[in-house]
C-alpha cells in the first residue's frame, strides 16, 4: 500500500519538474543512549531552476512498513542562480530495527506543479546496549562548508566523485569504553572485468578509546591518502576490539 502511494506520488504527471541530489545517513539519535533510537538525516542538494520560483519547499517523511507509524519532516529553502542549495532534514527512529519506506519531495512554493520526489526502502538500524557498533560512513567534501551539524563535527557529504588522491570521511563507533583497544582497517576496492584490472587500498589504525570520554560514542574523521585510478569503488570501514572480541562492519559505495 505505502509502495504504491509513493509511486504514484512520484509518477504523477506535472508539468515540470525539479530534479535534485540527495543522500542518507543513519546515526544514533543521542549520543549519550545509542540504543534509545536512530536519527536518520537527509541531506539534500537543490539547484536553480529555469521554471522555479526560486521559493521552494522540502519535505522527509519515513513509514514504518510493519507498525505503519511515520515520522515526518519539512522546511523551506530560497534558491537562486548561482549554484546549488544545500539542506538538511532529520527524522528521529525508535529503537527499533524494522523496513522502512522514505520519500523526500522539493516543490515551489508558488508553483505545486513544478516539483519532484524520489523514494524507496530503507533498513534503518539500530544501536542494542552492549554490543559494539557503527553508524553509516559519510564521504567528506574538501570544500567544509555545510549546513549539517553532529556535535562539534561540520559534514559536507561528496555528491558525485573525490578528486586527487585524498579522501576524508566520518563515522561513529556506538557502546566504546574508556581504555578500549580498536583496530580499525579501511579499504577501498573495485573487483577486476573485462576492460578493468581489480584495485585495492588498505589501511589500518590502531587507537585507544580516550580515558576521559564521558558517552560511550566515539566520533572518527579519518583521511585516506590512495593511489587509486578513476572509477567506481566500494569503501569498506571493519572495527575490531581487542578488548572485547567483538567487530563491526559498514561500506559504502565511492565513485574517484
Amino acid at each position: 500500500l505505502y509502495r504504491a502511494a509513493f509511486t504514484e506520488y512520484r509518477h504523477r504527471a506535472v508539468r515540470r519538474e525539479w530534479p535534485f541530489a540527495y543522500a542518507l545517513y543513519a546515526f544514533a539519535a543521542d549520543p549519550a543512549r545509542p540504543a534509545r533510537g536512530t536519527i536518520v538525516t537527509a541531506f539534500i542538494q537543490v539547484p536553480a531552476n529555469e521554471h522555479a520560483s526560486g521559493a521552494g519547499r522540502v519535505h522527509f517523511s519515513m513509514v514504518d512498513t510493519l507498525t505503519t507509524r511515520a515520522w515526518a519532516s519539512g522546511g523551506t529553502i530560497t534558491v537562486g542562480e548561482a549554484r546549488a542549495i544545500e539542506t538538511v532534514l532529520q527524522v528521529p527512529l525508535d529503537s527499533s530495527a524494522t523496513p522502512h519506506l522514505y520519500r523526500i519531495s522539493v516543490r515551489d512554493e508558488r508553483d505545486a506543479s513544478v516539483a519532484m520526489a524520489y523514494g524507496g526502502p530503507l533498513s534503518a538500524p539500530a544501536f542494542p546496549d552492549g554490543v559494539l557498533a557503527i553508524s553509516d560512513v559519510v564521504p567528506l567534501h574538501p570544500d567544509g562548508a555545510s549546513p549539517w551539524r553532529r556535535g562539534d563535527q561540520v559534514l559536507r557529504p561528496m555528491f558525485g566523485g573525490t578528486g586527487g588522491h585524498a579522501l576524508d570521511i566520518y563515522y561513529e563507533l556506538y557502546h566504546v569504553s574508556p581504555g578500549e583497544q580498536l583496530e580499525t582497517t579501511i579499504r577501498i576496492e573495485r573487483e577486476g572485468g573485462l576492460l578493468r584490472r581489480a584495485r585495492r587500498y588498505e589501511v589500518r589504525f590502531d587507537d585507544v578509546v580516550p580515558e576521559g570520554l564521558a558517552v560511550p560514542t566515539l566520533a572518527q574523521r579519518r583521511t585516506l591518502q590512495h593511489d587509486l585510478g578513476g572509477g567506481e569503488y566500494t569503501l569498506t570501514v571493519s572495527v575490531r576490539s581487542r578488548t572485547t572480541g567483538q567487530a563491526v562492519e559498514k561500506s559504502v559505495p565511492i565513485r574517484i
